[in-house]
């Protein structure tokens, strides 16, 4: 090669280099490492010119519980860029507090004003503090350490001519467009409190003969990761509550500790101690829309207590506010019926996790309810019913080890039988297009009752499945899932019948019916030859063994599956 190409060949890559170097910070990615925030519409276009703010969750020994660490404009790509060395503070205190290696909570709020109309997104997501200030230190160009995307909602609408001062972030956006923050009116950490893992309150007043446990750990060889959920109440033209993400995550690993009851000791639970976090926002651009939240703010899963160990009030206590400014809903789960000694009724909470599709969470801790409890509701400047009405949903990483159950046990051969109700709250939150109440990690345990609960029945499948020639037709496989009313909760049994029908002559080509497993998923696999279907299930309703719950027949659910023929 000659000389000349070869000072050529370098002085091309450093204009390359030079080149996308400019362009980079000409819209405005920093040379240092960041995360990386791309704001789309409700549609998933990307959205230039919306005001993002960033707020840190403080560890515990604060007493506010957040503070805000970062604002700015999203760029034309949509994106807008967080300096990590804006979050570094924060994260040393957390790891000085001995959660280096936890997942601490960030809030980022999004706004954007698209004539008078407003739109906004709460949205809760977590960082590992000792890998943040890691990441913080090295001297990589432009290195993005954590990428996410935020889908906006419309909240409502501004008047843009009324003489509101808009809000102008720092750097300050092209002219013309209004920006409108969310302003932190108050936040709140409560002092370390013993926060329920899984509960249940025995309503027996006389002897019995059974005594119930309730267990929570992971299998000693094992370990889990327990992931914490934010809710946000958002006050427009009404009030809707939805999940913002996750506050905090935390990995454990010990064996089961178990806490009993019965009717001399009525209430059972495992604790973790922790911290709860709360807030208030208020819009910029219009004084009557607010924000409320709640949360897990820390938690301490190294070690598990009992009721015994230290008291049934933080049960008791929460329970009472919910019950005074939600309103406690009880759902008809199911029947214990033992008849020998040593028989077992058992149920484990992560059926609700592995089975439920659609709402990925094993329960709801009062959260609201407890900081009325810690705080008392004087000292909250917003209602208590809100207040009450915010939950932290509970996640596990895995459904390979059992992670919380509730058992009852008989001690003589003598029937014994009993209701078990689910306790949720009187209030709708949306997720995943769903419209559901939370539904606590605890249940009552009920003298025989007579109880009945209307059913939802919900179904998954292909809506394309390929069928070479030179083979058999394919089986299909489909998932069916029936809710008690509209909690989460899945019925204990029952059948299922479907129907297949051919969808271009509307004839039927199969029907049959399947068994509901035991609070589980229930599943139809059947083989299907080229052609367009339409499958309908249909719950058959179910009555436990000793009729003291009805669950009610429902349905359909309908899935649409083609199935094409390919060559071999």
């Amino acid at each position: 090669m000659r000389k000349g190409v070869m000072y050529l060949i370098p002085m091309f890559v450093l204009v390359f280099i030079t080149s996308l170097v400019g362009t980079l910070l000409s819209i405005g990615v920093p040379a240092a490492p960041h995360i990386t925030i791309t704001v789309l519409t409700p549609r998933n276009s990307t959205v230039a010119n919306a005001y993002v703010q960033v707020f840190a969750l403080l560890p515990p020994g604060y007493e506010e519980s957040l503070v805000e660490v970062w604002n700015g404009t999203t760029n034309s790509l949509g994106q807008a860029y967080v300096p990590l060395s804006s979050i570094a503070p924060i994260a040393r205190e957390w790891v000085k507090k001995g959660f280096g290696n936890a997942g601490v909570g960030l809030e980022i709020i999004v706004t954007y004003v698209n004539g008078t109309t407003l739109y906004s997104r709460f949205y809760f997501t977590t960082y590992n503090p000792s890998d943040l200030l890691s990441t913080a230190s090295l001297s990589i160009p432009f290195l993005n350490y954590k990428s996410m995307s935020i889908r906006l909602e419309r909240l409502g609408t501004i008047n843009v001519n009324s003489g509101t001062t808009f809000n102008i972030p720092t750097p300050p956006g092209p002219p013309g467009y209004p920006f409108c923050q969310w302003e932190r009116v108050w936040s709140k950490q409560t002092n370390t409190t013993y926060i329920p893992l899984i509960f249940a309150v025995d309503q027996y007043t006389s002897n019995t003969n059974f005594d119930g446990t309730v267990n929570a750990g992971v299998a000693q060889s094992s370990s889990t990761t327990l992931y914490f959920y934010a809710s946000v109440g958002i006050e427009t033209t009404e009030l809707m509550y939805e999940i913002g993400g996750e506050s905090f995550y935390q990995s454990f690993s010990y064996s089961y500790t178990g806490d009993g009851f019965n009717y001399e000791w009525p209430i059972a639970a495992i604790y973790v101690q922790g911290t709860l976090g709360t807030a208030e926002f208020v819009d910029s651009c219009n004084p009557n829309y607010y924000a409320y939240e709640a949360y897990v703010q820390s938690a301490n899963l190294s070690t598990l207590y009992t009721t015994h160990q230290v008291g049934t009030q933080y049960i008791s206590n929460a329970l009472n506010f919910l019950n005074q400014y939600v309103g406690i809903v009880t759902v008809p789960f199911d029947e214990f019926d033992l008849s020998s000694a040593g028989q077992e009724y058992e149920y484990s909470y992560l059926y609700m996790q592995e089975y439920s599709q659609d709402y990925p969470f094993l329960y709801a801790i009062p959260v609201g309810a407890m900081i009325l409890d810690l705080l008392s509701p004087e000292t909250i400047p917003f209602n208590s019913v809100i207040e009450a009405s915010l939950f932290a949903e509970v996640q596990t990483q895995s459904v390979s080890v059992t992670y919380s159950l509730i058992a009852i046990i008989n001690h003589q051969n003598e029937l014994v039988y009993g209701d078990l109700l689910g306790i949720g709250a009187n209030v709708h939150y949306e997720y995943n297009g769903q419209n559901f109440y939370p539904v606590l990690s605890g249940f009552y345990v009920e003298p025989p009752g007579s109880y009945s609960a209307s059913t939802n029945v919900v179904a998954w499948g292909p809506s394309t499945v390929s069928a070479p020639d030179c083979l058999p037709p394919p089986t299909v496989t489909y998932d069916v899932n029936v809710y008690i009313d509209n909690s989460p909760l899945l019925v204990p049994g029952g059948t299922i019948t479907y129907y297949v029908y051919n969808e271009v002559n509307g004839q039927l080509a199969a029907s049959g019916t399947i068994n509901v497993p035991f609070h589980q998923t229930a599943q139809l696999s059947i083989s299907l030859p080229p052609g367009q279907y339409k499958i309908e299930f249909y719950y058959n309703g179910y009555i436990t063994q000793e009729g003291t719950i009805t669950f009610y027949s429902s349905g359909p659910a309908i899935i649409y599956t083609n199935v094409q023929a390919t060559p071999c």
